[in-house]
């Protein structure tokens, strides 16, 4: 009986090594629980995230930087177009001026010019008020604009003088135009256009240029200019103020040359005796002006 059950047990631990043997050949060649697959998985899915990113910036900065660079561009345009250079003297003051092209300009007492110094290349142009004299290079058009004309030249040498209700051009050498509101001229050598407000300029030959340049070595001259106007000169060349009792002393005329006097009263001692004019100083600068009787 004992051999019968051996017998029967025997096929039924074979069956249950066979079973054993069939299930560890099927099993996957890993022992990862659900958590451990879920975090791998998660760790892949970060990892290959992380991977992409640095593209998306990448593009990002590339755009942001073009956008700055034509900014920086314009912006740099903008300042180089713009940018301006003033230069001015005070009363009393005389100094030579040079342009960007070796152009030059030797100003008088209380004159001021103004450019754009990268933008010469390509247009020479010149605000300017006062009185100066331009010896201008050979190249592209070269224009002064002042409040009451302009005048434009290639290459020469001229005189401008832009003071007050006054435009006075002389010109040097060369061909220089002069124009306004109100019409155009074109001057040669030794020639002088003059406007007034709301006048065209009027051409005229100039037999005596020192009344024109003198100034550049210390010389005053005038011919048949309101009192007035002597005066202001004056007041810009001494640094002086003058107080006119009778307002008809401005209307006067005078005439009168100066070489190099440093002294004001000694310019005002000449005029006062020729014009029956007193001068009185009142103040450190300052003198009162009045006919005598």
């Amino acid at each position: 009986m004992m051999s019968s059950e051996m017998e029967h047990s025997e096929p039924e631990e074979q069956l249950e090594d066979a079973t054993e043997k069939l299930l560890r050949s099927t099993r996957p060649p890993f022992r990862e629980t659900k958590d451990e697959l879920w975090k791998e998985m998660q760790l892949k899915m970060e990892a290959s995230k992380r991977k992409k990113e640095p593209v998306v910036r990448s593009l990002f900065w590339n755009r942001y930087a073009v956008a700055a660079s034509i900014a920086i561009l314009m912006v740099s345009g903008l300042f180089a177009r713009f940018y301006t250079v003033n230069v001015s003297s005070i009363q009393g003051e005389k100094f030579v001026a040079a342009l960007p092209d070796g152009s030059e300009v030797t100003l008088n007492a209380v004159s001021e010019l103004s450019y754009y110094p990268y933008w010469w290349w390509a247009k020479r142009d010149v605000s300017f008020e006062g009185e100066g004299f331009f010896n201008v290079e050979k190249g592209s058009d070269f224009t002064v604009k002042s409040a009451n004309g302009t005048t434009t030249v290639l290459g020469t040498s001229f005189n401008i003088k832009s003071r007050w209700e006054d435009y006075v051009v002389y010109c040097k050498t060369g061909l220089v135009r002069v124009s306004n509101a109100r019409g155009s001229v074109v001057l040669k050598p030794k020639e002088l256009a003059v406007s007034m407000i709301n006048t065209a300029p009027a051409k005229s030959i100039v037999k005596d240029e020192e009344r024109f340049t003198g100034w550049m070595d210390s010389k005053l001259s005038f011919t048949a200019s309101p009192m007035r106007l002597v005066l202001k000169e004056l007041e810009l060349q001494y640094g002086v103020q003058f107080k006119v009792t009778d307002k008809s002393i401005g209307k006067m005329s005078y005439s009168g040359y100066f070489d190099n006097v440093n002294d004001v009263d000694t310019v005002l001692n000449i005029i006062g005796q020729s014009m029956r004019l007193r001068f009185v100083k009142t103040g450190k600068q300052i003198y009162s002006v009045s006919q005598v009787n």
